[in-house]
């Protein structure tokens, strides 16, 4: 069987989102003033055929934003792409609980609103970095941002922690679902999952394709910080609905392969209506490690199964869930790199526990996102099913 490719996708205009894994500063005086001051929103990539006319300039802009109670003197401040072209301010003091917006294009000044008086656009739209400098030339924050969509948001903290995610909303005013989508790798990689991201936009769900922390040689972390991150995505989510057009009661997540188990994991453990989603899709996730005869799983744990069995038992689905489990989309090929038995007997379990879910076995070996484009009708039913 060929592998279906999705559907193009409906939507018209998706805004995809970076937030940066940045914590606010943490300075002494008499600097602590500089920690007030964090960079919003980067609109890079303006709509319209004519990028270099001044109205198109004007969309391209960078906004600061005051969160101390005192006023920050921003004389001699920099905000500066990673090109090193650099926006110097004046004699310009933010006042508490204020924005700034800095627009590439000409303009009069005022209070709200400063122009650079530049005649191309300085964000690149495959990707760049923005930097925040104060008068001395320390940096107080950089925003880095990936190839895609218009617009960046760059500070929305809870408890002294940011996620890192690529954020498409479909068009309206919603409130929409929202789903976490978690990429596959091994636990040592991140797969680009932006093209899912965008899909689920189409289909009327706010997609928040997140990047976690990775196992050797991809980062230097092993479990449970993988599957930490994903129920604090989820968390995430649910404080900042209002900031991305979510119903916070409604927010789900979405994986493959190593992304499925850490979403799985993520719909078994945590607090309902907190940190678990309220619904999983899975594709090809592996639910029993015990079971799997992989050195992927071993690098990932940190140790081998001999040695750290609770560990393992810890990061199976199978073995945390329980009635309470959120209910599962299960998908997975007969004969692929995750055996199918890691999905039926996780669907078994799930019925013995009476948790609603449903399993979806295709022929052949696709694993993952390789059979996407058969699966997808059913994942989107699923999710507006439980999400709704």
């Amino acid at each position: 069987m060929g592998v279906r490719p999705l559907r193009r996708s409906r939507l018209r205009g998706f805004v995809a989102i970076v937030t940066c894994l940045v914590p606010l500063a943490q300075n002494p005086a008499p600097a602590e003033a500089a920690a007030t001051i964090e960079i919003g929103t980067v609109s890079y990539n303006p709509p319209g055929p004519d990028a270099a006319s001044n109205t198109s300039l004007n969309s391209e802009f960078v906004t600061l934003r005051n969160t101390g109670d005192q006023a920050v003197d921003l004389a001699d401040w920099t905000i500066e792409d990673s090109a090193g072209n650099t926006f110097r301010f004046g004699s310009f003091s933010l006042e508490p609980a204020r924005t700034i917006a800095v627009h590439t294009g000409s303009g009069k000044d005022t209070a709200e609103d400063l122009f650079w008086d530049r005649s191309a656009p300085v964000w690149g739209d495959g990707g760049d970095t923005a930097t925040l400098r104060d008068a001395n030339g320390a940096t107080i924050q950089t925003c880095p941002f990936g190839k895609g969509g218009r617009s960046i948001a760059c500070s929305q903290i809870l408890d002294g922690r940011t996620v890192s995610a690529n954020v498409f909303t479909p068009d309206g005013p919603g409130p929409f679902p929202g789903v976490v989508v978690v990429p596959g790798g091994g636990w040592k990689a991140l797969a680009d999952w932006n093209d899912i991201g965008a899909h689920l936009a189409s289909e009327g769900f706010v997609a928040f394709v997140i990047r976690y922390r990775l196992a050797p040689p991809g980062g230097t972390w092993h479990f449970p910080a993988p599957g930490r991150d994903v129920s604090f995505a989820v968390a995430w989510v649910r404080a900042f609905a209002g900031r991305y057009g979510v119903e916070p009661s409604h927010v789900g997540a979405l994986g493959g392969s190593a992304g499925g188990n850490l979403a799985m994991l993520a719909g078994v453990t945590g607090t309902v209506g907190a940190d678990r989603p309220d619904v999983v899709v899975s594709w090809s996730g592996p639910t029993r490690l015990r079971a799997l005869d992989l050195a992927a799983v071993s690098n990932y744990l940190g140790c081998h199964v001999k040695r750290c069995t609770i560990r393992w038992k810890r990061a199976s689905p199978y073995s945390m869930a329980d009635q309470t489990a959120s209910p599962m989309y299960l998908a997975n090929s007969e004969d692929e790199l995750t055996p199918l038995r890691q999905a039926t007997t996780m669907a078994a379990h799930l019925a013995d526990l009476r948790v609603p879910y449903e399993l979806r076995v295709l022929s052949g070996a696709r694993h993952s996102r390789g059979y996407a484009g058969d699966v997808w009708d059913e994942t989107v039913a699923f999710l507006h099913a439980h999400l709704s």
